[in-house]
């Protein structure tokens, strides 16, 4: 059974709009913020590697919690 609107947690509610708004886009809008999506993307790859690299050069913070922290990055999604 279907639930009712009334029903629906602020969370739920927002999480609808937004979904409704993505479906009523044009093709052009659709591609425009998949784009935009991947490019955000790409940029915090590029930070979270940038981050890493910098880490590592630090002192006090050994082969392991680099690997860690990799290990972390990637299991997390933050990068691939």
């Amino acid at each position: 059974m279907k639930k009712r609107s009334c029903r629906m947690t602020d969370t739920e509610k927002e999480m609808h709009d937004r979904a409704v708004k993505i479906r009523k886009m044009t093709d052009e809008q659709l591609c425009k913020y998949i784009d935009d999506t991947q490019g955000k993307n790409d940029t915090r790859d590029k930070s979270v590697s940038k981050f890493l690299t910098c880490v590592a050069g630090m002192k006090g913070i050994g082969k392991t919690t680099e690997n860690k922290l990799y290990y972390l990055a990637r299991e997390k999604g933050f990068i691939d």
